[in-house]
């Protein structure tokens, strides 16, 4: 089974560890480790606070991945996933400069994975999937084709090509993948 940083568990804090009689709840925390850089960081579910950060990574990423798209299609779609955010399965990642990038999940099905400029080809994207991979027996998403960094990526990681398709909304080739727990 894959390390994930959203396993929950306790977390002491110094001043805890140093007053026990502080302590004043038994939640259980999202655990914290050390990134590849030595900072600490954490997978945990959205909270309310972090809807502005994780919509303009939404934009910004999208624009960028996708250039294929006019960038007035995501600017179109930008006040609606800011508002279904808050009713999503969203897992974000953070480290002590913010949250880096975030999963959506819609059941078994990954709506994106979406990951902040300055922090990729860092492993982000790859420990959010191994969270959501932790969590169900299946997953299933579609990818355009012109974006062969994300195909590469997903079959990398077990991702099976379905089928072909078109996009209604843009009218982009897509395909449809499947990974299955073994």
């Amino acid at each position: 089974r894959r390390s994930c940083a959203a396993t929950p568990r306790r977390t002491i804090s110094a001043s805890e560890s140093a007053a026990p009689s502080a302590r004043q709840t038994t939640e259980r925390l999202p655990a914290h480790r050390m990134g590849t850089c030595g900072e600490i960081i954490m997978i945990r579910k959205l909270r309310k606070a972090d809807i502005d950060s994780v919509a303009e990574i939404w934009l910004d990423t999208n624009r960028k991945a996708h250039a294929f798209i006019p960038a007035s299609y995501w600017e179109r779609n930008f006040a609606s996933v800011k508002q279904m955010l808050p009713q999503a399965e969203v897992y974000v990642y953070e480290n002590d400069k913010g949250i880096q990038g975030f999963l959506g999940l819609n059941g078994e099905y990954i709506e994106g994975i979406f990951v902040s400029e300055e922090a990729q080809s860092r492993g982000i994207g790859k420990c959010l999937l191994d969270c959501a991979k932790d969590r169900k027996p299946a997953l299933r998403l579609n990818a355009y084709q012109k974006n062969v960094r994300a195909i590469r990526f997903y079959q990398r990681e077990g991702f099976q090509i379905l089928r072909s398709g078109l996009d209604a909304a843009t009218g982009e080739a897509e395909c449809e993948m499947l990974w299955r727990r073994e």
